[in-house]
């Protein structure tokens, strides 16, 4: 048996065949604007658009109008006292119909509308006791205003994080700039 390599999803494949993939291929992305307060899903060569290299607002400038931008939608983003973090991150986790626990008033939200985190939960990073995620909401009007209101996770209305989940997977880039 050949040497085995990791993938990001915790399996493991032979260096060879890795090898054989061939050129990268178009992926989809998630680019969140903080300033403009927008999401977009975008499918674009990672070699053309490096996660190093590239802003939001560069991507955008060279999709929109293509096949390539597949979507965009308003959001609500961290406030001043909890920003959402700008930086390149990955989905780590999906959830359906996701249940919230408020730590502060100490009470379990079931799934449904009414969740704080809506009906859908994509998290993007877990670092020192905080969770941050893309997610729906109860409050739809925070999203209409495009506020900066949540504890720095990046709100949608339902029916936009629900079409985003159904285009996403775990691994998919997720970049989220200042612009």
């Amino acid at each position: 048996m050949g040497r085995l390599a990791a993938l990001c999803v915790g399996l493991a494949a032979p260096l060879a065949a890795l090898a054989l993939a061939g050129p990268a291929v178009a992926e989809k992305q998630i680019l969140v604007s903080l300033g403009q307060r927008t999401l977009h899903v975008v499918d674009v060569d990672p070699l053309k658009f490096p996660a190093s290299l590239l802003s939001a607002e560069s991507i955008l400038a060279s999709v929109q109008g293509t096949s390539a931008h597949l979507a965009s939608f308003p959001v609500a983003i961290g406030a001043p006292e909890s920003p959402t973090p700008p930086g390149m991150y990955s989905v780590l986790q999906m959830i359906k119909d996701p249940t919230y626990y408020s730590h502060s008033k100490k009470v379990v939200f079931p799934p449904g509308p009414s969740d704080p985190v809506g009906t859908r939960w994509m998290e993007f990073l877990d670092a020192n006791s905080k969770t941050f995620g893309i997610h729906g909401t109860a409050w739809p009007q925070w999203v209409h205003r495009q506020a900066a209101v949540s504890l720095g996770c990046v709100r949608m209305l339902n029916p936009d994080v629900e079409q985003v989940f159904s285009m996403v997977q775990l691994g998919t880039p997720v970049r989220i700039t200042p612009d």
